[in-house]
């Protein structure tokens, strides 16, 4: 699932228990902590987060705020308000796990001939989970992704900004930002940019990611 949330300047999604993997890129900054303000910690726009399930945090707006997050198994989803996601509250703090940061300044990227760049943030060797990968996606207009399919893992993408189509099994859809899209595995897709395209990329499984680090 890929939900966007948005949280008012001082308002917080309160201490809580992941009940499932999650993964937040943040259009905006902010902070997040898990049992307090000694272990508080900045994150900037275009930062991620992977939070494994059973773990805890609470993500506080500085500002207003908005996110996406990749929550892993999909499901359907309960509502959000005042931020407050609908997972457990974190009760005793002994022992908790935290959320694992991926500054924007550590992610690795790599040059895509003639399709642009893509910057992987989270792959298994990194959040040591191979549950999910997390990848930035930027193309120039007329790039083009020939088909392909993933055969045992589900993609989803949420345009970041510019535009495109994307082909699914013969069918073209237009997407532009803010759109979201889920493929299956075993789906025929390609894509073709007609404007300077940028996107979150997830791969549950993590796997198809490591096509990008091959020598052109």
């Amino acid at each position: 699932s890929i939900v966007e949330i948005a949280i008012q300047a001082g308002g917080s999604t309160g201490a809580r228990i992941s009940e499932r993997a999650e993964l937040w890129y943040f259009l905006g900054g902010g902070s997040v902590e898990v049992t307090g303000v000694a272990n508080r910690r900045a994150v900037k726009a275009g930062d991620m987060m992977y939070v494994p399930a059973g773990a805890a945090r609470n993500v506080i707006a500085d500002a207003d705020m908005h996110a996406v997050i990749a929550i892993v198994p999909g499901g359907r989803e309960g509502s959000a308000r005042m931020g407050a996601l609908p997972t457990k509250e974190l009760g005793a703090i002994k022992g908790v796990v935290g959320p694992m940061y991926l500054p924007a300044t550590a992610a690795k990227p790599y040059n895509l001939p003639n399709r642009g760049i893509a910057t992987i943030f989270a792959e298994s060797s990194t959040i040591k989970d191979k549950q999910l990968s997390a990848t930035i996606l930027e193309m120039p207009g007329n790039a083009k992704v020939p088909e392909h399919v993933h055969s045992g893992e589900t993609e989803l993408l949420y345009v970041l900004a510019g535009s495109g189509t994307l082909t699914v099994n013969g069918v073209d859809l237009a997407v532009t930002a803010t759109s979201t899209i889920q493929i299956p595995p075993n789906t025929k897709h390609a894509f073709t940019a007609s404007a300077d395209f940028r996107a979150v990329q997830i791969y549950t499984p993590a796997g198809p990611e490591q096509r990008f680090k091959a020598k052109p």
